[in-house]
């Protein structure tokens, strides 16, 4: 593939077609980013731990009842393994180089950070590449 051969307009065809929502193009720069979102489990979360409570009641005629309660599970609403992936992919274009980065984070059903990485492997980057090809050849390469 030629890079030259490839337009911005190229570029969010393809990353459309893999289900990417295009959040920001710079056509000044030839960059072009997008991002995935999807629901999914996060097997790293806590155990699952029992929670331990009582309570004490009082009542008339000098009656006093107690108790105690294990339960298992979680706070709130959500659940501890359910969470959030976010992929987001950038490819900058100049006259000579196609350049694809692509990062993956996981958020645990809190909102927290629980997992950053680069997720720019060869695998990827040559199925994009291949894609751009195939695309900016019956586009014409038209910039």
């Amino acid at each position: 593939m030629v890079a030259g051969s490839v337009s911005l307009a190229d570029v969010v065809t393809v990353l459309e077609g893999r289900d990417f929502l295009v959040r920001d193009t710079d056509t000044a720069l030839g960059v072009v980013s997008a991002e995935k979102t999807e629901r999914t489990t996060y097997h790293n979360a806590d155990a699952v731990r029992p929670r331990l409570g009582g309570f004490v009641l009082g009542g008339s005629g000098g009656h006093v009842g107690a108790g105690v309660g294990v339960g298992f599970g979680s706070w709130g609403w959500g659940t501890n393994d359910d969470a959030t992936r976010v992929e987001r992919v950038s490819v900058a274009l100049d006259g000579q180089d196609v350049r694809l980065t692509r990062d993956i984070r996981l958020f645990d059903w809190t909102g927290q950070l629980r997992e950053s990485r680069t997720a720019s492997d060869a695998d990827f980057c040559a199925s994009v590449r291949q894609q751009l090809a195939s695309v900016a050849s019956s586009s014409g390469g038209v910039q």
